[in-house]
């Protein structure tokens, strides 16, 4: 039944492995179990009575849209890509030069890295500089440490499950350090500690409470349509940049770039948008962490059905899910992203039309935390370059059309 559903042999598959991958995934992102409840609960999000989301609901909701949106992606698309609230058109692929598609790829993975580098304690906000070095003598960013030590010695000797095996190495460590400080090293509530509890029951109470279309009353249709058509844009090539860097990391791309099956990509990530709203989360959206399972070996949507299994088992298992700190799954994260940038080397640089804006995907990507700001800086600069040269001809005319689009966009953090 498995080969027939996700043709494993003429992917390259096996089932051990997709199920590893699948692990991986679940492992690299199940922080935003916690993550978005907190977020939302405490970050000022209300609702026409003024009234917050509730934690307890808020995670169940989250694991829900997570575990089910997954698992239609695995059926559906057959790709290993893991969909979950976030917080942050086949023709826009077509009209995108293959040194931008390139320059995502690497963009992202640079992004995926520095995102491992700050949960991980590496490196701070800096007084008189946006960044500077983390404070080593911190148990957790040691335990970051000794995970990413623990990890590329893995990666080197060629373990299987390296990444998997490090997360949850670095995690048993974690909990002992913890221990011998008097639970103090980490502050979050359950991270790092044996659960008192290991099950309990999801609460489902606001579910449907999303689907409120009083906002178009409260802030007038247009304004609301407008807002929403900002948010669309920028989930939209938020997700097209994953895709796409991850689909070039792992092959899945042809000769011209373009990822086979994205319609049904798309049309999957759409859905799990509306279904993160309607269930009174936020937005759900492809993640780019689905990448650690990637390079775990996952080929098929195998993979995702069992990434998305793990959530729905998250939602009964919520208190030992939670002991997975954020300097865990560091390592995993900044592995990832060195993986992912290899592909620089095919970059045209000795090409200045086609190297400035690949360079400017690539850096604003992480220097402003957001795959959109990287695609948008690229997708101007390269029209830009093309007219100025008098090739206005040679530039697709969706990515004129785009380009023009993303200062709507900017206001929205991916």
């Amino acid at each position: 039944m498995l080969e027939r559903l996700f043709r494993l042999r003429e992917q390259g598959g096996n089932v051990g492995t997709e199920v590893l991958a699948g692990l991986t995934t679940f492992m690299v992102m199940a922080y935003i179990i916690f993550v978005n409840p907190q977020i939302l609960s405490f970050a000022g999000i209300r609702d026409l009575q003024g009234v917050g989301p509730a934690f307890a609901p808020t995670l169940a909701a989250t694991c829900l849209v997570a575990g089910s949106m997954t698992i239609l992606m695995g059926v559906a698309a057959n790709y290993p890509l893991a969909i979950a609230p976030g917080m942050g058109l086949n023709a826009v692929v077509d009209a995108i030069p293959l040194a931008l598609k390139r320059s995502i790829s690497v963009g992202i993975g640079l992004f995926i890295l520095f995102i491992g580098l700050v949960s991980g304690g590496y490196v701070k906000p800096g007084t008189g500089t946006p960044v500077t070095l983390g404070d080593f003598t911190s148990i957790p960013t040691l335990v970051a440490v000794v995970g990413l030590l623990l990890t590329v010695a893995l990666m080197a000797r060629r373990i299987k499950g390296a990444l998997l095996l490090g997360i949850l190495l670095t995690t048993g460590v974690a909990i002992l350090l913890n221990a011998l400080s008097g639970y103090t090293a980490f502050t979050i509530p359950g991270v790092a500690v044996i659960p008192k509890a290991i099950m309990g029951w999801p609460d489902f109470s606001t579910l449907g409470q999303g689907l409120n279309l009083a906002v178009f009353a409260r802030v007038g249709f247009l304004s609301a349509a407008l807002t929403i058509f900002s948010i669309m844009l920028a989930d939209f090539f938020d997700t097209m940049g994953t895709v796409i860097g991850i689909g070039g990391e792992a092959g899945w791309l042809d000769a011209r770039g373009k990822l086979p099956r994205l319609n049904r990509v798309l049309l999957i990530d759409s859905l799990g948008a509306a279904f993160g709203g309607a269930a009174s989360s936020s937005s759900a959206t492809t993640y780019i962490e689905s990448a650690a399972g990637v390079s775990q070996g996952g080929k098929t949507g195998l993979t995702s059905v069992v990434t998305g299994l793990c959530f729905f088992l998250a939602l009964f298992f919520t208190p030992v899910a939670g002991i997975v700190p954020a300097q865990a799954t560091s390592a995993a994260l900044i592995v990832v992203g060195f993986l992912m940038c290899a592909i620089v080397k095919d970059i045209p640089f000795h090409d200045f039309e086609e190297g400035f804006p690949a360079l400017m995907t690539i850096v604003f990507m992480p220097f402003t935390y957001s795959i959109t700001n990287g695609i948008g800086a690229g997708f101007i600069t390269y029209a830009f370059l093309k007219v100025a040269r008098g090739k206005a001809t040679e530039v697709h005319w969706m990515l004129f059309l785009t380009s023009g689009a993303f200062p709507s966009t900017s206001s929205f953090p991916s």
